[in-house]
């Protein structure tokens, strides 16, 4: 606005009436997007949704009681991009627009949260080492031991009933080390 206030020789707040009023324009702020995804990723994610359809139809419920699911994500805990440094004037009937988060830094943590249809069971927060690419499969298997050890505090019962356990199919999920954890501890 100020630029175009300096430009057209008017107040900042005759130019920004002029913006809203007359050319029907308004600042959004941009909506952060974690990725997205491409045609392929979403036909996988409904075939794994009819998938899962199919074999517990009927018994919807006793499935969600028994799914437990994690994900992984980097916090930046220094940052000077802000989605309000990529708002941008827009028409008022227009979507707000889409920036990406912000990329990789190297002060951040890693955020694994393990969860149920009752709640997070449990999180976890790795620190990046320098030149270290992430956690590693010896971690997340200990995350998985840790995760039996909470199962059998917080949700009595659930380890009997066999709980299926969702993650994604990063590197470190396949790891040798993971997969042992995961046969041991009962979980599918």
């Amino acid at each position: 606005i100020r630029i175009a206030a300096a430009a057209l020789n008017t107040s900042i707040g005759t130019t920004h009436r002029i913006f809203r009023e007359y050319l029907h324009l308004k600042k959004m702020i941009a909506k952060w997007v974690p990725y997205n995804l491409t045609d392929k990723q979403k036909q996988a994610r409904v075939a794994n949704a009819q998938q899962i359809l199919q074999e517990y139809g009927p018994n919807w419920t006793d499935f969600m009681q028994k799914l437990i699911t994690s994900d992984e994500t980097w916090i930046k805990y220094e940052s000077d991009d802000t989605r309000q440094s990529a708002s941008q004037w827009c028409h008022i009937d227009d979507n707000r627009p889409e920036v990406a988060r912000i990329p990789k830094q190297t002060k951040k943590v890693m955020l694994t949260v393990f969860w149920d249809c009752k709640g997070a069971i449990l999180l976890d927060y790795y620190v990046k080492m320098p030149n270290c690419r992430g956690m590693d499969g010896a971690h997340y298997a200990n995350l998985i031991k840790q995760l039996r050890s909470v199962l059998g505090r917080k949700r009595r019962g659930l380890l009997q009933r066999e709980p299926l356990l969702l993650i994604d199919n990063d590197p470190i999920n396949s790891t040798s080390d993971v997969k042992q954890i995961l046969r041991k501890s009962g979980m599918n």
